[in-house]
């Protein structure tokens, strides 16, 4: 049925929960279907304002943490994907940047995905509501199935 899954995740926000069981669901997709997975993060970061440095030495503080940004997101995708290839997974991740929407859509296209799994983790604010949200805008233009996970809402 399946032989790509992209499992797209958004790394260093603090509670992983969504990521967490978007992560559970491709695992059991890849188990039932023998697919691999292929785990995306996008960083979607400006360099810091630095404009009272020299040209010259902005752009090698900026490239400096743009590399620092970039290892980091690295060690916490490899440690994030670790528990599939625990369970013998053939797992491939990939780093991108840049717009998070664009990103997610051309790996879709890339890596010929057959389903995008992806952890759904909109308040549903009014921003949302105006602008979308993420995995709103990806359910509804990427060229292959999506599922979207959401931890249950705990009960009032």
């Amino acid at each position: 049925m399946y032989n790509s899954i992209l499992l797209s995740v958004a790394l260093g926000r603090g509670d992983l929960s969504h990521a967490n069981l978007a992560r559970d669901t491709a695992l059991a997709l890849a188990k039932g279907t023998g697919a691999s997975i292929h785990v995306l993060t996008v960083v979607n970061c400006d360099a810091p304002a630095i404009d009272h440095l020299k040209p010259e030495a902005g752009e090698q503080v900026a490239t400096l943490i743009g590399e620092q940004v970039h290892h980091e997101k690295e060690r916490e995708l490899s440690a994030f994907a670790a528990p599939l290839v625990s369970e013998g997974v053939k797992v491939e991740t990939h780093l991108h940047h840049g717009n998070p929407r664009d990103a997610v859509l051309q790996a879709v296209d890339q890596l010929d995905a057959d389903v995008l799994v992806i952890g759904s983790h909109s308040k549903r604010s009014l921003l949302d509501v105006m602008l979308g949200s993420t995995a709103h805008h990806l359910s509804t233009h990427a060229h292959c199935p999506v599922i979207l996970v959401s931890p249950a809402q705990p009960k009032p």
